[in-house]
């Protein structure tokens, strides 16, 4: 269950985050002159039904601060005073959360960076041999939500990729939210703007 937990938390915070305040970045000059935000900044949100490029940079890694700076909307159902909580400390490249009220648990969700170091290793290993959380970027993306790659690998558990990032959410035992319902909370995410990160 804390698995559970820390995947869906993490997600959910991201996207809100993105949703109500978006992240800065500090423009800084390329080697070729041009102007391009680092790791972590804000860029202006795309059209919605407009998908990023794939993110070309494949070795930074989303800043703690940017992680946490996401806001993620109140899942359906659950009641409007809760809140969302980090299930632990935001790292580089790590964010996990959930939504709540008292001890009721009702959405999950997590944010992983592809781009970590131990995920560049897993890239390296058989399947077998990988950290847990590595499906979460190197696993089966064969299905597509809004043209991103999405993985229904994980029972309960919803994943898509946006750009380096994996977002992830899945029903808390107070939520008893469908794969269905999991698909559309991560719809109404600016994955776009995600994807920029």
């Amino acid at each position: 269950m804390k698995q559970t937990i820390r995947i869906l938390s993490t997600t959910t915070l991201l996207a809100t985050t993105l949703l109500v305040s978006g992240c800065k970045k500090k423009e800084t000059t390329s080697s070729t002159g041009s102007a391009t935000p680092p790791a972590g900044s804000a860029a202006p949100a795309p059209a919605a039904d407009a998908p990023a490029a794939p993110a070309a940079d494949t070795t930074t890694v989303v800043k703690a601060d940017a992680l946490a700076a996401i806001k993620f909307p109140v899942p359906k159902g659950a009641p409007a005073d809760g809140e969302w909580k980090d299930q632990e400390s935001t790292k580089d490249g790590e964010r996990h959360g959930y939504y709540g009220k008292g001890q009721d648990y009702f959405l999950m969700a997590q944010i992983l960076d592809c781009n970590l170091p131990r995920m560049k290793e897993d890239e390296k290993k058989p399947a077998g041999e990988r950290n847990a959380d590595a499906g979460y970027c190197l696993g089966k993306f064969e299905g597509k939500l809004k043209d991103y790659p999405m993985s229904t690998e994980f029972s309960g558990v919803r994943t898509v990729k946006v750009g380096h990032l994996s977002v992830s959410v899945n029903s808390g035992p107070a939520g008893k939210y469908t794969e269905a319902d999991l698909e559309e909370y991560l719809g109404g995410l600016d994955l776009a703007a995600l994807a920029k990160l």
